[in-house]
């Protein structure tokens, strides 16, 4: 008897039970390193409020400014400030675009390979962005390329490590909340780079260049991802982590070699005894000393046909229960009986509370995307998207208008800085706790109200302390606002479709921030770098689609507990179950 008959257990699903074979040392160190290296670089562009003040110092797009600008010595000329702000508009939308094809790759080519990819974008990036100092503009212009390429690595990175939350099943929520908030705090890397660079000018030089050029600083970052690509190769899982519940579904769904809808022919030829019920199944549902508890579906059977069915149903069930049992063994023997039923309750109860979950589990994903659970969460993300990143190029533009004071806009656009790294660590907990203890609703609608608070803000003119209470709440608001999307995403389509589904919520988001640029352009050209009649239009936006978004969800969330109220009163209807008895006649029970 082979591994697979003696265990019930396909060999491919064997083989995934293995993961929770792996030392708890190197699984903890899988982890600590995936956090470690997405904190330099799986979300570094979104740092770029900070670095922005570095490139204004070395003169990028310096050469678009006019005679006259440059003659009455602007800081930052009109066209300087809006191809500034493409560099960063281009690589958001790239790497939000990336995440459908990354999280294909993912799929097809395992967290490894999809991780040196990302290797491979982190190295170019960076090289060119060193190079591009040193090339004349008028011949080839490095930066936005180079910029781009860094917002291919991130994804790649970042999307590829979201497996290790399975890596350990009772804390996977804490797992996932660390590696979401050094997505979140990655982009500390350039506000470090801006804090050496400022320390090392000339307070003489009314430029304020620092000794620290470009070239130097992003020649030293490509040692980042030989690091990363060093660990990928030692360390780090080939094939991703899957939950228990996965690989428990996957096990009960594989094919059962002929068991599922047909007997062997040596079963067929083979009649059973119509007076030896005991023959019926392998291993009966429920064994009694004269009957056997199966169910017949066949119409009008005949006493050969009702038997055979009756093995063929129940012969596939105790194979599917075997599996299931002896998975759950394996695991539990591995990780703990405690553990287990822990886990198994916990993920229980997180599923009640929801209120969306399984939705659209097990739809196919043509489906989902067709449904309304599908339009109204990629309006919202793509208004809100659009709101938090053309925040980031503009903060300190903006609060210049706000304000009235170059040096007052600074102060923010320095505390800006420090928050939003220090926003994704504060918000773990605070994150973890409601996606967990609260309901989809409410989630949702704490996500509307922030924003449209966060929006009110950002129209208060001459006041430091709204400005500072906007960025405060900013930067809580948006590591919240994309850890809820993807629960919201996994919740409501599931994990056999998260990957292209969710891949497409980001892309198609992403892809709608090619707006960001004519959003620049009405403010600085239209309305004279006034940008409250912008940040009003996306606060009215937001508001109208996230309060239909959060009515929708709560319309569904009635009609779904009618569902299961309706098919708990079925399943209780179905108590009186169809048995065979040694004749072959059916009773009801």
């Amino acid at each position: 008897m082979d591994a697979e008959q003696a265990s019930g257990i396909p060999k491919e699903q064997r083989e995934a039970l293995q993961q929770f074979e792996e030392p708890r040392s190197l699984r903890f160190f899988q982890v600590a390193a995936a956090v470690l290296y997405c904190l330099f670089a799986s979300g570094v562009i979104f740092g770029y409020a900070a670095l922005k003040p570095v490139l204004i110092s070395e003169g990028v797009y310096r050469h678009l400014c006019t005679p006259d600008e440059i003659s009455s010595h602007v800081r930052v000329c009109r066209e300087q400030e809006l191809r500034l702000n493409l560099m960063f508009n281009i690589a958001a939308v790239t790497t939000n675009a990336a995440a459908l094809p990354v999280g294909a790759t993912l799929d097809r080519f395992g967290p490894r390979m999809t991780s040196l990819v990302g290797c491979v974008f982190l190295f170019l990036g960076p090289i060119l962005l060193a190079l591009a100092p040193l090339i004349p503009v008028d011949s080839f212009d490095g930066f936005i390329p180079g910029y781009l390429l860094l917002a291919l690595g991130g994804p790649c990175i970042f999307i590829s490590t979201f497996q290790l939350s399975n890596a350990f099943p009772i804390n996977s929520g804490l797992v996932l909340s660390c590696l979401t908030g050094a997505f979140d705090s990655s982009s500390a890397v350039w506000l470090g780079y801006r804090l050496l660079y400022q320390s090392t000018a000339d307070p003489e030089d009314p430029t304020g260049k620092g000794t620290i050029s470009l070239t130097m600083f992003f020649a030293c970052y490509c040692v980042v991802p030989v690091i990363i690509a060093i660990l990928q190769l030692t360390i780090m899982p080939k094939h991703s982590y899957k939950s228990m519940g996965e690989i428990v579904k996957e096990i009960e769904e594989a094919p059962l070699d002929g068991h599922d809808e047909a007997v062997s022919d040596e079963e067929i030829n083979d009649p059973m005894p119509a007076a030896a019920p005991a023959t019926v199944s392998d291993t009966p549902v429920e064994s009694h000393e004269h009957e056997v508890h199966v169910r017949i579906v066949e119409p009008e059977p005949t006493e050969h046909t009702s038997l055979l069915g009756a093995r063929r149903k129940s012969s596939a069930a105790d194979i599917r229960r075997r599996r299931r049992s002896s998975a759950v063994g394996q695991i539990s023997a591995i990780i703990g009986h405690e553990a287990t039923d822990s886990a198994q309750k916990k993920e229980e109860k997180k599923r009640a509370i929801s209120g969306v979950w399984g939705a659209l589990h097990g739809k196919p994903a043509l489906r989902q995307i067709g449904s309304f659970w599908f339009i109204f969460v990629v309006l919202f993300v793509m208004l809100q998207m659009l709101r938090t990143n053309y925040f980031i190029a503009t903060v300190r533009p903006q609060y210049e208008y706000l304000l009235g004071s170059w040096d007052r806009s600074l102060v923010i656009n320095g505390f800006f800085d420090l928050a939003l790294p220090l926003g994704g660590l504060i918000s773990i907990p605070f994150i973890g706790t409601l996606l967990d203890y609260t309901s989809t609703v409410f989630t949702l609608s704490v996500l509307v109200l922030s924003a449209a608070v966060i929006g009110c803000l950002g129209l208060i003119p001459r006041s430091m302390v709204a400005g500072y209470a906007n960025i405060a709440l900013f930067v809580v608001y948006r590591p919240f606002f994309y850890t809820s999307i993807s629960d919201y995403a996994a919740k409501v389509f599931g994990f056999e479709t998260f990957g292209t589904v969710y891949g497409l919520i980001i892309c198609t988001s992403g892809l709608f921030n090619l707006v960001q640029s004519a959003l620049d352009y009405v403010t600085v050209h239209i309305h004279q770098g006034n940008p409250i009649p912008v940040n009003l239009g996306l606060l009215i936006s937001g508001l109208i689609v996230g309060s239909s978004f959060v009515a929708f969800v709560a319309t569904q969330v009635g009609r779904i507990k009618r569902e299961k109220a309706r098919e708990a009163l079925e399943e209780e209807a179905e108590a009186a179950e169809e048995l065979l008895v040694p004749d072959g006649t059916n009773v009801y029970r």
